[in-house]
């Protein structure tokens, strides 16, 4: 979202090492479709003047979120275009959730972003939210932080 939304320098700087080779960008299923639904709520927000019950007014209009779609495309081209490599959940890996929450404190997706990161050894996750702070062996990358230089 920071990306497509130009918040963040720090992102661009990331995609474009991925493009050259230098990186490789996972992603899961769960987190892409966050962001598609993120992204259809703030275009609507912006392109329909919608302020508030975005969701309710998209519902009742149905042609808008035929326009959404295309930019839900869009933001799927570009993980392909940045070569991310996307993966799903499995029951397994639900099956670990309550010791992740019971171990670090997490619930929900964050919980799931853990056990991924267990499971495919990633030390790196690329995040704003503190509440992986809690875990020792992850190191967020904030970015928002704009002292960081890649």
């Amino acid at each position: 979202i920071y990306f497509l939304t130009g918040q963040s320098p720090l992102v661009k700087e990331f995609f474009r090492a991925s493009v050259e080779g230098k990186l490789k960008l996972l992603i899961t299923v769960r987190i892409l479709d966050e962001v598609l639904f993120k992204m259809c709520l703030l275009l609507a927000r912006m392109r329909y003047r919608f302020a508030k019950d975005v969701l309710k007014k998209l519902k009742n209009e149905p042609h808008l979120i035929i326009e959404l779609s295309r930019d839900c495309r869009k933001i799927i081209e570009m993980c392909e275009f940045f070569g991310f490599s996307i993966f799903d959940f499995t029951f397994k890996d639900l099956q670990k959730l309550p010791d992740i929450m019971h171990d670090y404190g997490l619930v929900g997706n964050d919980a799931l972003m853990v056990g991924f990161m267990q499971k495919m050894n990633l030390k790196y996750l690329l995040s704003a939210d503190k509440d992986f702070d809690t875990v020792p062996w992850i190191k967020r990358i904030d970015p928002l932080n704009k002292e960081m230089v890649w």
